[in-house]
């Protein structure tokens, strides 16, 4: 793990002017969106009412994804897929990199590698693109940051399903 300097998540945007290192070992948590927050991912079913038995129910489309998801650390040597989860309209994903000897002609850019390559490998399957440009991303400092991004992927579907029953006719952007 890199050093410990946060206690929780942080996103690395480099307001600054420094270049953090998306290829350094660590973890990183990956959120990227469909277009207009389309909802054709999955859905979330609860069969007996209870939020913390909320489940993800993929749609075709989310299970060609989940299919490329499952394959990273067959393509990304030293890369494991710790947690993910298929939201409707969203994804997270936790990678985590358990190396620094990735070649510097791909310094900084490990991440967005794997995030270009699952949303052009489902935009080729789909024969369209479902997908808005961009994903988010938060870097992972220490355990319990670590451990907070797990919690929150683990948890998503359940605050999905609590706020649509409570909100079921405000859309979610």
């Amino acid at each position: 793990m890199p050093d410990v300097r946060f206690d929780k998540p942080h996103r690395l945007k480099n307001f600054d002017g420094t270049n953090f290192n998306y290829s350094a070992m660590g973890s990183y948590m990956v959120t990227f969106n469909t277009r207009n927050r389309n909802p054709v991912l999955s859905d979330i079913v609860c069969p007996d009412g209870n939020p913390e038995n909320a489940q993800v129910r993929l749609s075709d489309i989310g299970t060609v994804l989940e299919n490329y998801i499952l394959r990273i650390p067959d393509h990304y040597h030293n890369v494991s897929v710790d947690k993910y989860v298929i939201m409707p309209d969203h994804v997270h994903i936790i990678l985590t990199f358990c190396d620094d000897n990735y070649s510097a002609e791909y310094n900084n850019s490990r991440l967005s590698k794997i995030v270009h390559a699952l949303k052009k490998l489902v935009t080729n399957t789909l024969g369209f693109s479902i997908w808005q440009l961009d994903y988010y991303d938060c870097v992972s400092f220490s355990e319990k940051a670590y451990d907070a991004f797990i919690a929150y992927v683990h948890n998503n579907p359940a605050v999905w399903y609590i706020k649509d029953k409570a909100e079921p006719d405000i859309p979610r952007k």
